[in-house]
């Protein structure tokens, strides 16, 4: 089963992932800098006016708005990178071949408001109440194929509001299958 981005990708990351939902960014992580303007682009919620009337705030703020004030360059840049795989799960198909979770690091550099490196940066699986590290001759083929593909994608993306330049190491994790291959 390929990841299918529903029409409602932000509430998933509110909730736990299973088979067949898009990866999670792992958002427990410090990051190097605070960064929020009160001069900002529009959040993913707001409205511009017109038709329906003056601009509209949302209530509650986007968890994965790039753009939403006060938060880090680490979870704004991977907020970047979730929705590049949210829209090219058809281009990029990524199928979790393990039972357990799959959780992996991508090693990112940023100049300019552009990812200019990208890279599968640590692998490993959750198994019950322990964490295994795979080895880089261990990663899965369907995991280094599925970065592979998003690369072109991510470097394509100029970020507005970007993070600072620098190299970054967003997490990210997918839910495992119950048919899928045990841990080696």
């Amino acid at each position: 089963m390929s990841f299918r981005a529903p029409a409602c990708l932000p509430l998933l990351l509110l909730v736990a992932c299973s088979g067949g939902e898009p990866p999670r960014p792992v958002t427990d992580f410090a990051s190097p800098g605070q960064s929020g303007s009160p001069l900002r682009p529009l959040s993913s919620r707001e409205g511009i006016g017109g038709v329906g009337g003056p601009a509209v705030a949302a209530a509650v703020p986007d968890p994965n708005d790039p753009a939403e004030p006060g938060i880090g360059d680490l979870p704004r840049l991977a907020r970047y990178v979730f929705r590049v795989m949210g829209g090219h799960d058809e281009v990029c198909p990524f199928e979790n071949p393990f039972r357990d979770r799959v959780h992996f690091v991508l090693g990112l550099e940023v100049k300019g408001g552009r990812m200019v490196r990208v890279s599968l940066g640590h692998a490993g699986l959750e198994g019950g109440d322990r964490v295994l590290s795979l080895a880089p001759s261990d990663w899965p083929r369907e995991l280094t194929e599925y970065v592979a593909c998003l690369t072109p994608h991510l470097k394509a993306v100029a970020m507005d509001p970007a993070p600072a330049d620098g190299a970054y190491s967003p997490a990210y994790s997918f839910a495992g299958r119950p048919a899928g291959r045990k841990a080696p």
